[in-house]
């Protein structure tokens, strides 16, 4: 554990570096919070392709139907 603990801190900058760069890109599925069930099936059935990210509103208020 500690040494993988130890190459993420060694990778970290450069990764971090590449995608401020455009160099390397993230897959994400973005959710609506109304439909974080729909989310979780996909997250279970393997047909989410990266990071599923729910998105809340900016102003904390419950999403509309």
């Amino acid at each position: 554990m500690i040494r993988q603990a130890r190459r993420a801190r060694e990778v970290s900058a450069d990764l971090a570096r590449r995608l401020s760069e455009g160099e390397l890109t993230l897959a994400v599925e973005e959710f609506g919070l109304a439909d974080a069930q729909m989310a979780l099936d996909a997250l279970r059935g393997g047909r989410v392709r990266g990071r599923a990210v729910l998105l809340c509103p900016a102003d904390g208020a419950p999403p509309r139907p």
